[in-house]
C-alpha cells in the first residue's frame, strides 16, 4: 500500500504551538535567554520538516509492503526498513517509524478514506 503524504497545516498549528509554550515556559521561568533561539531554531526545522515537507529528508510518501516499508523523501531518496515496534495508530495520528526516520500523518495529510485505510493496514496488517 502506497500513500502519497501532503503538507498538514494541522500538525503544523500543533508543533507551534508546543514549541511556543517551551519558550514561554523558558521565560516564566527566567533560564538563560539564550536557550530561546535555539527553541525558534527547533521550531522552524521541525514545521518545515514534519508538517510542510519541505525538507529534503522529510517523508513525502510511505510504501507499506508486508515485510518492511520503505520511506520516500523530497530529495528522492528511498530508505527502506522493517517498521518499528514503537509506529504509533489512532483515529487522529499515525506515527510511523523507522530506526532513523518517522513519518508523522495527519488526516489532513491524506485523505480521509485513504487514511482510514491506512490504519486499518497499520493495525491489522499480515
Amino acid at each position: 500500500m502506497k500513500v502519497e503524504i501532503r503538507p498538514s497545516l494541522l500538525l503544523a498549528f500543533i508543533l507551534f504551538l508546543a514549541h511556543f509554550s517551551a519558550i514561554l515556559l523558558v521565560l516564566y521561568l527566567s533560564l538563560p535567554l539564550l536557550i530561546v533561539p535555539f527553541l525558534v531554531i527547533g521550531m522552524i526545522h521541525s514545521i518545515l520538516h514534519h508538517a510542510l515537507l519541505a525538507l529534503g529528508d522529510s517523508v513525502v510518501s510511505v510504501d507499506l509492503g508486508e515485510e518492511d516499508c520503505t520511506f520516500f523523501t523530497g530529495s528522492g531518496e528511498a530508505i527502506r526498513a522493517k517498521l518499528d515496534g514503537s509506529t504509533f495508530v489512532s483515529p487522529w495520528l499515525a506515527g510511523l517509524n523507522q530506526k532513523r526516520r518517522v513519518a508523522l500523518i495527519l488526516p489532513d495529510s491524506l485523505g480521509s478514506e485513504e487514511f482510514r485505510r491506512m490504519r486499518v493496514w497499520l493495525r491489522w496488517k499480515p
